[in-house]
């Protein structure tokens, strides 16, 4: 656009030029006529003048307000409200928006990607947190600027001039981010309000019959699924156990027909730009945290109470904030998180904690239970600020079903590897999301039934599942939103 006004400018000074070597050679009257032409070429120049300088402020100032919200939004899963505000207006004074010289609002609340509600009060998408849908949580920040700029000729009046951005946190529920990676969703599962995503396939089993059972396809209500790859039914075949000629199930995953829909996302461009689990991440979070283990500490507290060889036993139950565990190198180590000790009726959960290991880790509830003994059940994570949170840059196992007995009622896992499921869900009502640079798949570890045998691939078998618990924290995708007026205004 500044191409044009230069244009201008010099189209309009080229007519000055000429009408100047013209004038010479006519009579007065002539000139009185010039005098005035040239006045209005003169106010012609100040007001594109001005209006260039307008324009190239008006892109400065959403240059800047975008980045702010971009640093703001990228905040939001590592720090306070306090702390996410310094974190916008510190990249608003660094792209020249000083707070003195303007007007920077910075507003909290949610973006609605999913276009699950009618028009907001202002914006189509955009509410800030007071008027917040119920059961909706924070993933948008607001930013806002207003200035009286002064224009480069002075007119009579001041120019008021500003911008405005909203950037949010995508969601996604449950992710596998390698381009070999799959998403293996099992039978007898139940998913409500769950956005998948695979930067390769995502794959479920067709129903079949063994043993007197009939085994469910998997039910999904309200759910996305989004691929790179193919969001494929896999046929399900009956094979021999080895165990007195038992037959078991056997899921092929390496075949099945693709399935579309309106829910149905397949040969999608791949997420190339997230948050990775790498040094960079981890020393972030070896820095905010609480306490800091390593493998010598084993034993020397109730929470980390012993080892056994490369495996390391911790029971974090009641304990808030941030736990680092540091394997010092050790390919080996594997941490194993659980209840040991005797916790107060209906279990101490394990809540409002972020749990952060450059090593394999897996949950379990070692003290063992039962579904008629529930007091001694172990409950992991909760809402909105309850949450609790796994990172690992290897694989994180949990062992929910029965015989060990956790119920997840609002945890998130991050890994670097694959996060596994093993021997199913358990039937009970979880609040999950899981998101690995790997697969996320299931696995049977027993011939505990004539759909399992040991070793084989079962998927996320036997869970119920709704992911709508807290902000989606992580993985950290921000996504610049539009502010579109809405049709109510």
């Amino acid at each position: 656009m500044l191409f044009y006004f230069s244009k201008s400018i010099i189209a309009s000074m080229l007519l000055i030029s000429l009408l100047i070597n013209k004038i010479k050679t006519q009579s007065g009257g002539i000139a009185v006529s010039f005098t005035l032409f040239l006045t209005i070429i003169v106010g012609i120049l100040t007001f594109v003048l001005n209006l260039g300088y307008l324009y190239a402020q008006k892109n400065k100032y959403q240059n800047a307000v975008e980045a702010a919200a971009m640093a703001g939004a990228l905040s939001l899963c590592e720090g306070d409200r306090n702390y996410v505000e310094r974190i916008a207006r510190k990249i608003a004074a660094e792209n020249g928006l000083a707070g003195e010289e303007g007007n920077l609002s910075i507003v909290f609340g949610f973006y609605d990607e999913m276009d699950n509600y009618d028009d907001f009060s202002t914006y189509k998408d955009f509410v800030p947190e007071d008027n917040m849908p119920d059961d909706e949580y924070i993933n948008a920040v607001y930013v806002s600027y207003k200035k009286e700029d002064a224009v480069l000729i002075k007119m009579e009046k001041e120019t008021s001039s500003g911008a405005a951005a909203v950037v949010y946190l995508k969601r996604i529920d449950i992710a596998s981010f390698e381009p070999d990676g799959e998403i293996q969703i099992g039978h007898n599962s139940a998913w409500d309000d769950v956005v998948f995503f695979s930067n390769g396939d995502i794959k479920y089993p067709q129903g079949i019959s063994a043993g007197g059972k009939y085994y469910n396809n998997p039910e999904f209500n309200d759910c996305l699924f989004s691929a790179a790859g193919k969001t494929l039914s896999c046929a399900v075949d009956l094979v021999s156990s080895g165990l007195l000629s038992k037959k078991s199930v056997l899921i092929r995953w390496d075949s099945g027909s693709q399935e579309s829909g309106a829910n149905i996302l397949s040969g999608i461009d791949p997420l190339k730009v997230y948050r990775k689990v790498n040094d960079e991440y981890l020393d972030e979070w070896r820095s905010k945290a609480d306490v800091i283990y390593t493998p010598a500490q084993a034993g020397s507290d109730k929470v980390f109470y012993k080892s056994q060889g490369n495996k390391y036993y911790i029971d974090p139950a009641g304990v808030n904030g941030v736990i680092f565990f540091d394997a010092e190198g050790s390919g080996q180590a594997k941490v194993f998180i659980g209840r040991e000790q005797d916790h107060a009726p209906n279990g101490e959960a394990i809540k409002n904690l972020t749990f952060v290991a450059n090593c394999p880790v897996q949950l379990i509830n070692s003290l063992g239970t039962s579904y008629s003994m529930p007091d001694s059940l172990l409950y992991v994570g909760g809402e909105k600020d309850d949450q609790a949170t796994f990172i690992s840059t290897g694989d994180i196992e949990i062992y929910p079903s029965a015989g060990q007995m956790i119920r997840f009622d609002g945890a998130v896992f991050r890994t670097a590897g694959d996060f596994i499921l093993m021997d199913g869900g358990g039937f009970l009502n979880h609040k999950i999301r899981a998101i690995a640079d790997g697969s996320v798949i299931g696995k049977s570890g027993l011939h505990t039934s004539s759909y399992s045998m040991s070793g084989n691939n079962i998927g996320l078998f036997g869970i119920n599942c709704n992911s709508r618990f807290g902000p989606p924290c992580p993985p950290n995708i921000p996504r610049l939103g539009t502010l579109d007026r809405t049709s109510l205004e």
